[in-house]
């Protein structure tokens, strides 16, 4: 009887442990694909963001030609620290592109500091060309 009941338990083990299996692999699927696809959005979002900002500050740079060769010097030090913010956003989202699907979320807060402070040099230049 106890042998009975062995080869029982151990069939019954058998036939639940591959389906669990299965489950396990499907859950880790799904969660890879949403994680890809949170990935793409993020890289659309960033991509979309410094795009926007890059506008802008080419409108700036159009503006700041209109104006005197003293008003351009001056402002062309605001626009050369926009464009080096701008370079360095670039080169993280690229980073963040490359990252594996797995790791791309260890870039995001380097990427967000990086899209912050290009936004941030714009804006100083644009403020410092209403004045």
């Amino acid at each position: 009887m106890k042998r009975i009941l062995f080869l029982f338990t151990a069939l019954l083990l058998l036939a639940v442990g591959p389906s669990s299996s299965r489950a396990s692999d499907q859950a880790q699927q799904v969660a890879a694909a949403e994680t890809s696809q949170q990935k793409e959005e993020y890289e659309k979002s960033m991509e979309e963001r410094l795009g926007n900002i890059g506008k802008q500050l080419d409108e700036l740079r159009a503006k700041a030609n209109a104006r005197t060769e003293e008003a351009r010097k001056e402002l062309n030090q605001y626009m050369k620290d926009a464009e080096k913010k701008q370079e360095a956003a670039s080169r993280k989202l690229e980073e963040t592109r490359k990252a594996t699907n797995e790791k791309w979320k260890k870039f995001t807060s380097d990427m967000n500091k990086a899209a912050d402070d290009f936004e941030k040099a714009y804006e100083r230049a644009r403020q410092r060309f209403q004045e």
